[in-house]
């Protein structure tokens, strides 16, 4: 009888290493746009559902959201700590992710000492927070009706581009005040570590 239940035990566990991670998000049907891009983060340990069971990729991505994820690619330990921002404390559950990104250059706050951890990431802000993370040394020249070269965001849209980790839209847009979805910048991230994306 114990043989059987050990058996049975190293089966169940078998089977559990081989079951895609996105299973347990309730809210990911195999046929959401980014579904390949989450899935290929979560069982990299850099995208997380929520205890609900859901992921919820459509919702919009927070700031405090995106430093955890850019952290956990980069391999940081997330410990939480002290940062240099008023609106972040050491208890904040994203402080560690978000001072070590800062110190790593990949992240930056607000000139009036903030971070604002719970603000939407936008399109602009993304762009370049892909090029710092990425180190995407490519240049060129790509005109995005709504992209101009006096735009702080300028040079790391061009360089999305060049990397093909962005076409921008149907209209030859780039919508850079776009607030960004936990499902886009998922595909962002995904086709940064991942050509095939």
């Amino acid at each position: 009888m114990k043989k059987k239940l050990s058996i049975l035990i190293a089966v169940v566990m078998t089977l559990a290493l081989f079951a895609p991670s996105a299973f347990a998000a309730s809210d990911l049907p195999k046929d959401h746009r980014f579904y390949e891009e989450i899935t290929y983060l979560m069982d990299k340990e850099i995208v997380t559902g929520y205890s609900n069971g859901t992921v919820q990729p459509d919702r919009v991505v927070t700031r405090a959201e995106a430093a955890i994820m850019i952290a956990r690619l980069k391999g940081f330990s997330g410990a939480q700590q002290e940062t240099k921002f008023s609106d972040v404390p050491k208890g904040h559950p994203a402080s560690g992710y978000i001072a070590e990104a800062v110190k790593a250059g990949l992240l930056s706050g607000y000139t009036d000492g903030t971070y604002k951890p719970d603000a939407p990431i936008i399109r602009g802000d993304m762009a370049m927070i892909i090029k710092r993370v990425f180190d995407l040394g490519l240049t060129g020249q790509w005109e995005f009706k709504d992209v101009s070269s006096n735009m702080k965001a300028y040079d790391a849209v061009q360089t999305m581009l060049l990397g093909n980790i962005t076409i921008g839209y149907p209209d030859k847009t780039f919508r850079p005040n776009l607030k960004v979805t936990r499902g886009q910048f998922s595909a962002f991230l995904a086709r940064g570590m991942e050509p095939k994306f």
